[in-house]
C-alpha cells in the first residue's frame, strides 16, 4: 500500500484488520505501507491486532523512485480506499507489472479487470482478506508484461498526449 496514510479515506486500518485476518491463514504474507502522514495510529493498530513485526514493514513518505522500487519488490499492490478516482498509485503498480487489488469506488472499475487484478467491495474486510490470500497463491499467473503495455498503451505521456490531440483537432473540425 502505498498513498496517503489517511484512515477516513485510505481504510488503512479496515486493510489492517483484513491483514491480520489473512496471515492467519498464510504466515508467510508481507505488507509493506508507505505513504504521506502518521504511522502511529496504523503501528498502534497492528500492534493491537497482533500483526508480528516480520510482517508488516511502515515506511513513511517515499521519494518516486523509491516507490518504483517498492513495487518492483511487491507481488502485488492494495489499495483498500472509501472513495476515489483513479488513482495514480494503481496505473504505477500496473507500469511496473503488478496486479491490483482496490475498492470498487470512481472509475477504479473501468481500468482493473480480473487479467489486472480484483476489484473489492468498498469496506468489505472479507473480501480484501480473501483477494489477498487469493493473490498471494495466484499472482504468478498475472503477465507483468500485459500489465506494463496496458498503463504505457493508456496512460503514458504519449499516450494521453494522443488522446488529447485526438481530441483538440475534433474540436477544431466541428
Amino acid at each position: 500500500h502505498i498513498s496517503s496514510l489517511l484512515d477516513q479515506h485510505k481504510n488503512i486500518s479496515g486493510l489492517l484488520r483484513s491483514f491480520s485476518r489473512a496471515l492467519k491463514h498464510n504466515n508467510e504474507l508481507h505488507l509493506t505501507i508507505a505513504g504521506d502522514g502518521s504511522s502511529a495510529p496504523h503501528i498502534e493498530l497492528a500492534s493491537t491486532l497482533n500483526i508480528p513485526e516480520t510482517s508488516i514493514t511502515f515506511l513513511g513518505t517515499q521519494s518516486s523512485s523509491q516507490v518504483v522500487q517498492l513495487m518492483h519488490d511487491s507481488h502485488a499492490f492494495v489499495l483498500f480506499s472509501n472513495y476515489e478516482n483513479l488513482p495514480c498509485v494503481i496505473l504505477e503498480a500496473m507500469s511496473c507489472g503488478r496486479p491490483v487489488i482496490a475498492t470498487d469506488v470512481g472509475g477504479v472499475r473501468e481500468h482493473l479487470t480480473p487479467k489486472r487484478g480484483y476489484l473489492i467491495s468498498k469496506r468489505d474486510e472479507q473480501e480484501l482478506e480473501n483477494s489477498m490470500l487469493r493473490c498471494a497463491d495466484e499472482y504468478q499467473k498475472f503477465n507483468p508484461e500485459e500489465l506494463r503495455k496496458y498503463a504505457v498503451d493508456h496512460f503514458s505521456v504519449n499516450a494521453i498526449a494522443s488522446q488529447f490531440d485526438a481530441l483538440y483537432r475534433e474540436a477544431l473540425n466541428h
